[in-house]
């Protein structure tokens, strides 16, 4: 059976209400779509539900009895610094909130049947920030419900919402093996990215001047602090993710071709020899999954691109060497199948046709193998040798391997994926300074770096 998709139908709006005061659970059989609020907590709350409409891929419709069941809600967080994500293959029917932004905030989630048949929600994507007294509608499309929403500090602050695509189908990754062949001579392995923060002192950028340290006992920057005592380092993530960018297109690394002027540069300065990572990553370390869909001019099919990130705690080659190393891996993917690949090579990404990867298949499931070049861990299609630094050839080899699919999570969830600084320490040039992280890089950011 063909993957059914559930979307929005007829979508309708709550009665406004008074935030510190508010209790709002969707009709029957109806799911959230949208939020406003305006002011401070005396302001008026106001919430968009939609009924649900079953489609095939192509967008027909297809009959059926949708129903919205098993409503739970969830325990109470703080507003001013919640960020809540429904449960796997859940939606939100419902939100309650008392008192100011210290008030405890609650959500209502359910999940979503199709002919009595559970459904999934996949593909989860964040909204843009909004700045929470603004009185901003958030919406989602057309093919879309609410799945979470994150706010930070008070009614001056941003709020964002995540949202995702119910669907009667589960996305196939498990079909999908991608396996990565790391250099058998390899000295910076996988490594987590909460584990590099943790080894990391959280520093604010002075260009010709000291930079300074963020202190967890002050809970702020130190002026010109280059001390290495303890209160310096593993900074809660949560503080780490708001130095985005608010725009979430510019950015905060220091010497960025596209860093924001009008914001402090930051970054994240470890010791080297602590980010040697995991020499056997499979199944300890994550890689980090984002996909987007488009139209591809050379055939004319709509195709899956689904980036699988891969983080490194150092990038080491003979000069122009560099703390933390964000590699990625793209599938093209048309009806569940690998049809190509982007493989990402110094800043620049190449496309292979399936006929020009190490592709096999068993059991119907494709297992893809890509090789991961000594130090740099750029990406290509085979053992061999080459020259793209101009500098020192990439060396790809058969050593450890990694099954980056065995443990893959989404990205968009992560803790850290707002975070605009750089991944590493100020070097002396552009491309020796720590990388920007992959929510800035992905295939469909309208503003892409290429660092």
């Amino acid at each position: 059976m063909a993957k059914i998709i559930i979307i929005p139908n007829v979508r309708g709006l709550s009665s406004s209400m008074k935030e510190s005061e508010s209790y709002y659970l969707c009709p029957t059989n109806t799911v959230m779509t949208g939020r406003y609020h305006k002011d401070d907590e005396n302001g008026q709350t106001q919430y968009e539900y939609a009924t649900l409409r079953a489609v095939d891929e192509n967008g027909k419709a297809v009959s059926g009895t949708i129903t919205v069941e098993d409503v739970q809600w969830s325990s109470p967080v703080a507003e001013s610094s919640s960020n809540f994500n429904v449960p796997s293959n859940r939606v939100i029917v419902g939100r309650q909130h008392k008192d100011d932004e210290n008030g405890d905030t609650q959500y209502a989630t359910a999940s979503v049947k199709f002919n009595g048949q559970a459904t999934f929600v996949e593909d989860i994507i964040m909204s843009n920030p909004i700045t929470e007294s603004a009185g901003i509608w958030f919406k989602t499309d057309g093919n879309r419900v609410m799945t979470g929403r994150r706010h930070s500090g008070d009614e001056n602050q941003p709020t964002t919402y995540y949202s995702g695509i119910i669907t009667t189908k589960e996305e196939p990754i498990r079909e999908i093996k991608v396996i990565v062949s790391l250099h058998p001579d390899e000295e910076y392995f996988p490594m987590d990215p909460l584990d590099f923060i943790e080894k990391s002192r959280f520093r604010r950028h002075n260009k010709g001047d000291k930079d300074d340290g963020y202190s967890k006992i002050e809970g702020d920057f130190v002026i010109g602090s280059d001390s290495h005592a303890d209160e310096f380092y593993n900074i809660p993530v949560s503080v780490i993710n708001e130095f985005y960018s608010p725009d979430m297109i510019l950015n905060r690394r220091p010497g960025d071709p596209k860093h924001n002027a009008s914001l402090s540069e930051v970054f994240l300065q470890p010791q080297t020899e602590e980010v040697k990572g995991d020499a056997n990553p499979t199944g300890n370390v994550a890689a980090f999954v984002y996909s987007s869909y488009y139209d591809d001019e050379r055939d004319g099919l709509h195709k899956e691109r689904r980036e699988y990130w891969l983080f490194y705690g150092y990038n080491k080659v003979r000069i122009a060497s560099h703390q933390g190393d964000w590699e990625r891996v793209t599938l093209d993917i048309y009806e569940g199948e690998i049809v190509g690949a982007y493989l990402d090579q110094h800043g620049t990404t190449k496309y292979y046709k399936a006929s020009e990867l190490e592709l096999t298949k068993s059991n119907g499931v494709q297992t893809l193998k890509v090789y991961s070049a000594k130090g740099t861990h750029a990406t290509y299609e085979k053992v061999g040798s080459f020259n793209k630094t101009g500098v020192a050839d990439d060396v790809t080899g058969n050593g450890k391997t990694w099954e980056i699919t065995k443990n893959a999570k989404h990205l968009v969830v992560q803790p850290w994926v707002k975070y605009a600084g750089a991944w590493g320490e100020v070097g002396m040039f552009v491309d020796t300074t720590g990388p920007l992280g992959p929510w800035y890089k992905r295939l469909d950011f309208p503003n892409k770096s290429g660092f």
